[in-house]
Order: C-alpha cells, then sequence, then structure tokens
C-alpha cells in the first residue's frame, strides 16, 4: 500500500486527480501509514505538510489551525513557495484568522499557481473525521476540491474513517465521483 501511495504522489498526469481518499474504521492503521508515508516523503523531498487531527486536542482538533499550519509549513520546507507565502503574511497578517477556504485559497493555491515549479509536493490530513464537526468535515473537503481544481502541482491524501457524509461528499459531483481512493480493510490490533 505505502509503495502505491508513493507511486500516486510523484504522478505528473494533468488528468489524474490530486486527492486521494485513504479511508479505514478505528485501528486500521490510516495514522500509521500516513505518519510512514510522512517520513518518505519528508526523505525524498516531496512533503510539502501534514496535519494529523486529534479529537478534542486545543489545536490539533480546530480545523481553523489546519491551512495556517501547512502553510507554514510549507514556507519552511519548499523553498520555491517560501519567499510567495511569507509575502502574504506580510501583507495581511489576518489571514490566518479568516475562514479555511480563504486561508487554503490565498495561502497554499494561489502561491502555487503562480510559481514556475512544477515537480510536485504532497500534503497529508490524517484523522478528518476527529476535527470538531460534520459541517466542518465537508467545508474542508469543499475548499479542498474548489482550491484545487487547477491542477496544482499538489498532492492532497486525505484519511479518515468511512463515516457516511464523508464518503457521500468524495461521492458527490464536487468531486466528480472518480475520485482515487484506497481502504485500510484490516484492524490492526
Amino acid at each position: 500500500m505505502l509503495k502505491d501511495l508513493q507511486k500516486w504522489t510523484l504522478g505528473t498526469d494533468p488528468t489524474s486527480s490530486n486527492i486521494l481518499w485513504l479511508y479505514g474504521p478505528a485501528g486500521a492503521g490510516k495514522s500509521a501509514i500516513m505518519q510512514t508515508l510522512s517520513c518518505q516523503l519528508q526523505d525524498a523531498g516531496r512533503l510539502g505538510g501534514c496535519f494529523f487531527f486529534k479529537r478534542g486536542h486545543a489545536t490539533r482538533g480546530n480545523a481553523r489551525a489546519l491551512f495556517a499550519t501547512i502553510a507554514y509549513q510549507l514556507a519552511i520546507g519548499v523553498p520555491w513557495l517560501k519567499g510567495p507565502i511569507s509575502q502574504i503574511v506580510e501583507n495581511n497578517p489576518s489571514i490566518v484568522g479568516r475562514s479555511i477556504e480563504t486561508q487554503l485559497r490565498e495561502l497554499i493555491s494561489e502561491p502555487c499557481r503562480t510559481s514556475k515549479h512544477r515537480d510536485p509536493v504532497t500534503i497529508l490530513i490524517d484523522g478528518l473525521d476527529e476535527c470538531e464537526g460534520h459541517h466542518v468535515h465537508l467545508e474542508i473537503l469543499r475548499a479542498i476540491r474548489n482550491s484545487l481544481a487547477d491542477h496544482l502541482p499538489l498532492r492532497v491524501i486525505i484519511a479518515s474513517r468511512p463515516e457516511a457524509h464523508i464518503q457521500e461528499m468524495f461521492e458527490s459531483p464536487l468531486y466528480h465521483g472518480s475520485l482515487p481512493s484506497i481502504q485500510c480493510g484490516k484492524v490492526i490490533e
């Protein structure tokens, strides 16, 4: 499974989806896979950023911290994004308090869109179902789809339990019903 995920992150086909859903029940190993993949991508110079949600945690359970955290990681770890992201925050420090979609669009999508760099970097979001509510899960998924629709040099892997509202969103017309997904089927004990 890790080899398949690594291969997908390196994909450069402009017609393929740049979003992948990794799903499975609690205890199936999604977080372990995402941690391992994070290390492998970091070693390969392909990790843009990662966020591991944790239910009830002050910051890791808060969706408002998601894209500001990832933008910070992108600015620190991806040389071609440091200048553009830093300039946006310098010009508009209140951006980190804006809506989830605005943060994603202005801090991540726009800097990637204006860059001439084309080697993809990957963003990992683990435990989407562990942030603060169904409506927030859907807001994040809508923001990702809307902001990454232009085949930017970004790949996003979202890991979660297969909760009905999340699955419905991934199967909806917004995601064109053709999102690649990988199921973690066995519970690891």
